[in-house]
């Protein structure tokens, strides 16, 4: 074989990965725009979310059992009467609706498996339920300082 079909060779497979250089270029160029664009939306979406809680509140976002789980776990689970949780949880952005929210509250604290009624008018979690959270290190975590 002479020179002239290796030269071919290899200006045919300098080609081909030119070829393949350029379209790993674009699909490069592409997928980095692409990324600009979610980087982008994930900005705009933290924003808003942002935004909406320091407007609303910590417990805004949270329905109410996770808002009562959080109350409780901030306060090393103290007992604590339902007017006091009540306020704490409307002061913080909770809606809680109805004619009577405070009904309405103690209703959600009487069905629920994680709360009980240490006497008349007066709630905490369950002991076991704290003391699992706090074993696993399992806090909620959405909580405006945590929020960046």
């Amino acid at each position: 074989m002479d020179d002239t079909y290796f030269e071919l060779q290899i200006q045919d497979l300098i080609h081909r990965a030119e070829t393949k250089k350029t379209a790993l270029e674009q699909q490069k160029d592409k997928l980095g725009q692409e990324l600009k664009e979610i980087e982008v939306e994930l900005l705009a979406y933290e924003q808003t979310l942002l935004l909406g809680l320091f407007k609303k509140g910590k417990y805004a976002h949270m329905t109410v059992a996770v808002a009562l789980t959080q109350f409780f776990i901030g306060r090393e689970n103290q007992e604590s009467p339902i007017t006091e949780i009540f306020e704490c949880l409307i002061e913080n952005g909770l809606e809680i609706g109805g004619k009577d929210p405070i009904s309405n509250l103690t209703a959600v604290l009487h069905a629920g498996k994680h709360f009980e009624v240490v006497r008349r008018g007066i709630y905490r979690l369950k002991p076991e339920v704290f003391q699992n959270l706090k074993e696993s290190g399992l806090k909620l975590r959405l909580r405006i300082e945590e929020v960046k």
